[in-house]
């Protein structure tokens, strides 16, 4: 059933269980594996669904809890946090959990059977609904169940999974593969949210490089390239590029002249490609 570790559950006796827990080698009070609440997998199920449940506020792990004794598949979003309380005369960091979305419950169900009638399309809850439903000696619901979200007062399954206008995966299978990675967990939401920048850093970093490799790919002349002019008075001599060609064809070599260097610009189309002669000729001229 897990910890219950949140709000109240019969009025003078908290939820948070820590009482019974020790604290470790570090001073902290972490939640113990088998009362730990996580996320199930969420996926599709023939002639099932998941609905969402609505319940008293702090009741949410009170009805999963109801509902998983009775045999019902159950998932409550939950985010995880740390708090200093006290445990006799010392406090300690303490490792709590409560709904992630207040008020709700999803619940592994059978769809609702539809029944064709005289007055129409009529639907029919299957037994296993029952516990929803059962109330106490007062007429309140047992696990604290105010409704069932749906339609005309039919119970309507919840998309599991969909994306928004921005590609973004929504719904309730990628709510609880976030929460297993760790996205709610206090301490591990950084270490995912730094991982997330460097992959992002990252793939900008990659799309600028594969940019820049496809920009002098349709160069005809790269800056370290031995090109040959081909036309005046330095034809028939190697040189070094010292840039790619510009946008308007030219690029710049370095020359000898009266005992000093001379910067020297000249268009592609009078250069021949000495490092890549695969680029020379009519593609070349066009590209440039």
């Amino acid at each position: 059933m897990g910890a219950k570790m949140y709000g109240s559950r019969n009025g003078f006796q908290s939820d948070n269980d820590n009482y019974r827990w020790k604290p470790n080698a570090a001073g902290e009070i972490p939640i113990p594996p088998d009362e730990r609440r996580g996320a199930p997998i969420i996926e599709n199920e023939p002639g099932m669904g998941w609905f969402c449940i609505v319940t008293n506020p702090q009741g949410e792990f009170h009805c999963a809890d109801g509902l998983s004794d009775a045999g019902i598949a159950t998932y409550v979003p939950t985010e995880t946090y740390w708090q200093r309380r006290k445990k006799g005369k010392e406090a300690y960091p303490t490792e709590l959990q409560r709904p992630l979305l207040r008020g709700y419950v999803f619940a592994l169900l059978p769809l609702p059977i539809a029944r064709q009638g005289n007055s129409g399309t009529t639907y029919e809850l299957p037994p296993s609904w029952s516990p929803l439903f059962a109330r106490d000696g007062w007429g309140q619901s047992k696990l604290k169940v105010h409704h069932v979200l749906g339609l005309h007062g039919v119970p309507v399954a919840m998309p599991l999974e969909y994306k928004n206008a921005d590609g973004q995966r929504c719904g309730l299978a990628p709510l609880a593969d976030e929460e297993r990675l760790g996205w709610f967990d206090e301490r591990k939401r950084p270490v995912l949210v730094a991982e997330q920048g460097r992959m992002k850093a990252q793939a900008e970093a990659d799309a600028a490089k594969a940019e820049e490799i496809r920009r002098r790919a349709a160069l005809p002349v790269w800056a370290g390239d031995v090109v040959r002019p081909t036309k005046g008075p330095l034809a028939g001599r190697p040189y070094v590029a010292e840039n790619d060609n510009d946008e308007s064809g030219h690029v710049r070599i370095i020359t000898e002249m009266f005992g000093r260097a001379v910067i020297t610009r000249i268009s592609v189309k009078d250069l021949e490609n000495l490092t890549r002669p695969e680029v020379n000729g009519v593609s070349a001229l066009r590209r440039a």
